[in-house]
């Protein structure tokens, strides 16, 4: 008997990584009957995986669609990440991050430019 168990990863987590299993773009409507769930929910897990910038690397297309545009999501890869207590994803700081290490392309295009400059700021001081 298990003390405790491991939660499930929250939805948009679970969008994210089907998205990428997929290696195409995908529509919100399509992925809502997937999961199960209105296409209202998925244009909001879809926003959350797009938040997700240090983590989800992501491609969207607009396409015209029935007198509007219709968005189209295509997950590209997903970084290492660890989940707090609350379920939030964190990146796992791979060892290019410390100090005497040289900047990799995947910071400079994954990173928030703030973390970049403290980094900066931090190896200036050091």
């Amino acid at each position: 008997m298990s003390t405790n168990p491991k939660p499930p990863l929250p939805r948009y987590l679970q969008v994210a990584h089907w998205l990428h299993d997929q290696q195409r773009a995908i529509s919100a409507r399509e992925a809502a009957d997937v999961f199960g769930v209105s296409s209202w929910s998925i244009e909001r897990d879809f926003a959350r995986v797009r938040g997700l910038s240090g983590i989800v690397v992501f491609d969207e297309q607009r396409v015209p669609s029935k007198g509007g545009q219709q968005y189209l999501l295509r997950v590209l890869q997903i970084f290492p990440y660890w989940l707090d207590e609350h379920q939030q994803p964190h990146q796992q700081l791979a060892s290019s991050w410390d100090l005497n290490a040289p900047l990799t392309w995947r910071d400079l295009l994954c990173r928030p430019w703030c973390q970049l400059v403290a980094r900066h700021q931090r190896s200036i001081d050091a």
